[in-house]
């Protein structure tokens, strides 16, 4: 069920770059102003929570590389907060190039997702699951408050740049736009940190100029130019925000890179949207059953060893030139211990230098069939990944952000080692 974390993960982006774009440029010219627009998007973010019946939220990203698109996402996500449920549909183009469509829907009693590279809707009846919240608020989230006060420390003299037109049937714009030369130097070291440590993991960093992948910036990195646009009705409403902002910077071969991101949200048919449950007659289904909140899995059971191949393709046949390994140490309440390591065999020492090696620490959710992992010595505010138990097998499915930053196909499933 990746694919839905992934979609809420972009929503939440959208709207916190809209956050960035527009309120980064401000204190706002006005402090009547700014209040205007941080009520505008904490209004709709609760709106959107709490007090809508219904909506359809539409968001887009496109991800370029001076001019030419790496990768593209569109996901049309429509909520019924009266039934608790949501359905969410998805066209991608990956770095690969390949076209990909996926569909989910949940409910207080089903989810539903569709595997495209099966033909397969995977049913999971729910039980326990009846109070989720299908669109969580972020602003009710503790970390938010930090990151909009790290935002108005950064935000300097950028109040000058933002403007707010009020309409004559009571909606406003509000918008911004900044050049290289207005952005402070704090703003780019920031910056240029955050691309190197953070985003740059997530996607393959061996940069060649006849394959779509993200270049690794590694000098001169600065925010070139950033703008913003939000559409604000009478009602207080967002219907539509687009933001965008180019990162320019040189890769290890001395290469100019302008690194362009572009998000758009819109959000429509409100107190209208109909959510209606898939009818999967005639399709292929594989159905399950969760377990009752008062039947939880033993974590403890993967407390060991677990192993899976590090495989490469080469003289057309798979090769195998090592091993990952991961050691879950201990598991103690909803917390678990361990480390992920990458071992190699003779012959392929090259691959080595690509090796990944950390210690990390997890929270378990109820009922224990999943966990989110976080590095051993942060302070939990930054996801290093997610692991999840398939139960009653042995097996553990485990996928960070730096599985990405290598040459080989990283293979998220590994097989406990029986001594």
């Amino acid at each position: 069920m990746r694919i839905k974390k992934k979609t809420a993960m972009l929503l939440s982006f959208a709207l916190g770059s809209t956050l960035f774009a527009t309120t980064a440029f401000a204190e706002v010219t006005t402090k009547s102003g700014y209040d205007q627009l941080k009520d505008a998007i904490k209004y709709t973010s609760r709106s959107l929570s709490e007090t809508l019946s219904s909506y359809t939220a539409d968001v887009s990203y496109e991800l370029k590389d001076n001019g030419v698109t790496l990768s593209s996402e569109n996901a049309v996500l429509k909520v019924d907060l009266e039934k608790q449920a949501k359905e969410n549909t998805v066209l991608s183009v990956d770095f690969d190039g390949i076209k990909r469509t996926s569909y989910s829907y949940v409910d207080k009693k089903t989810s539903i997702y569709y595997d495209e590279n099966e033909d397969t809707y995977n049913v999971l009846n729910l039980i326990d699951y009846e109070n989720t919240v299908v669109s969580p608020d972020p602003f009710k989230e503790s970390t938010t408050a930090d990151i909009e006060r790290i935002i108005d420390a950064l935000v300097g003299n950028l109040k000058d740049y933002v403007v707010v037109n009020d309409n004559t049937d009571g909606s406003k714009e509000i918008s911004g736009s900044l050049k290289e030369s207005q952005i402070p130097a704090l703003v780019n070291a920031v910056t240029s940190f955050a691309f190197k440590h953070s985003y740059q993991l997530r996607y393959t960093t061996n940069y060649d100029s006849s394959n779509k992948t993200l270049p690794s910036l590694i000098k001169d990195i600065f925010v070139k130019e950033a703008s913003g646009q939000m559409q604000v009705s009478k009602d207080g409403l967002i219907s539509s925000a687009f933001a965008t902002a180019t990162l320019s910077g040189k890769d290890d071969k001395n290469v100019d890179h302008d690194i362009t991101l572009e998000v758009l949200v819109k959000i429509s048919e409100i107190n209208s949207t109909l959510v209606t449950k898939p009818d999967l007659t005639g399709k292929k289904v594989v159905e399950s059953t969760s377990q009752s909140k008062e039947n939880n899995i033993n974590t403890k059971l993967y407390v060991g060893k677990f192993k899976n191949d590090i495989v490469i393709e080469k003289d057309n046949q798979f090769v195998k030139v090592g091993e990952r390994i991961l050691t879950i140490e201990k598991v103690e309440g909803n917390t678990i211990i361990g480390n992920y390591d990458e071992e190699f065999m003779a012959g392929f020492e090259d691959y080595a230098k690509e090796s990944q090696k950390f210690n990390f620490i997890g929270e378990i959710m109820e009922p224990g069939y999943s966990a989110t992992v976080y590095a051993s010595d942060s302070d939990k505010t930054s996801v290093l990944g997610d692991m999840s138990f398939a139960y009653p097998s042995s097996v553990v499915h485990f996928y960070h952000q730096k599985s990405h930053a290598t040459s080989f196909n990283y293979d998220g499933s590994f097989y406990k080692i029986f001594e």
